[in-house]
């Protein structure tokens, strides 16, 4: 099925290379499988754009999402596609086995990377300018984040790293008012000759965007309250919300819950699904 999908929804590139391809590996808890303290833990790959899932593995209860990564990503082409991950998959093998394959990567860097961190943080990003710029709302809050980026190669500790991000994100809450900021650092394999400011922080965004793809299946679809909870069964259920959602994004919605509720509905009321953006059979 993800392999479908991903032949699909593979995000678009235009002819000028303005929009760059990216997968986002982000893994999330079935936590209406709970049964015994210990809830079903899956691994996803999510197309940035269309926030479509293309492969998901389970991670066993005596592990984590670190060693799951690299099986994950050999069942998809990385030709052009550039890995998105937090601070978990900041992991050296993990970028060795991005630019192997052919793509590259843009990796949060947090606690579990002191040294790098410590590195990132003493760049001089008082002296760089603010290079991009992006808003939004959603839960209530406005959401502003701005970004500089900074040459740093060669001497980071981290191989294929060429440039650093620092992400101020900053978050008011639209009916207290009450705003918190957070800096955020990363690092990518992307020169400054493939990769304007502006694509990379939209690549950012974009992978913070995927939660919404968990918000959509564990509400919309009531995977959080569901009863299904014994061996395979709530992973094949994942799997099918998951596809449900890419062939939601694939007819042109982009709100699942009302696409959703479009497609509960009698045949008399479906009168306003979106005809833009259709796709039928492609050779």
């Amino acid at each position: 099925m993800g392999a479908r999908l991903a032949r699909y929804a593979t995000d678009p590139v235009d002819e000028d290379g303005d929009t760059l391809a990216g997968l986002a590996a982000d893994g999330t808890a079935v936590r209406g499988s709970r049964t015994d303290g210990t809830a079903v833990h899956l691994l996803a790959a999510a197309l940035h754009a269309r926030q479509t899932v293309i492969a998901q593995r389970r991670i066993t209860a005596k592990s984590n999402d670190i060693p799951a990564l690299a099986p994950l990503l050999d069942r998809i082409d990385l030709r052009g596609v550039v890995v998105t991950a937090d601070a978990m998959h900041t992991q050296r093998a993990h970028a060795e086995h991005a630019m192997a394959a052919g793509g590259h990567y843009v990796l949060v860097v947090n606690g579990n990377q002191k040294k790098l961190r410590k590195q990132l943080r003493r760049l001089p990003w008082k002296q760089i300018p603010l290079q991009a710029r992006t808003t939004g709302t959603g839960h209530g809050r406005r959401k502003v984040r701005r970004l500089k980026v900074c040459t740093v190669r060669p001497g980071l500790l981290f191989p294929h790293a060429v440039q650093a991000m620092e992400v101020k994100r900053r978050r008011t809450h639209r009916k207290t008012g009450k705003a918190k900021t957070k800096t955020v650092h990363a690092i990518t394999s992307l020169p400054p000759e493939q990769a304007t400011p502006a694509q990379l922080a939209e690549l950012i965004q974009n992978h913070w965007s995927v939660e919404a793809l968990h918000h959509g299946r564990d509400v919309t679809f009531g995977q959080d309250a569901s009863r299904i909870r014994t061996g395979s069964a709530p992973r094949a259920m994942a799997t099918l919300h998951n596809l449900a959602i890419g062939l939601i994004r694939q007819a042109g919605w982009t709100n699942i819950a009302t696409a959703a509720d479009h497609y509960r509905s009698p045949p008399a009321r479906n009168s306003h699904a979106p005809t833009h953006n259709l796709r039928t059979h492609r050779p």
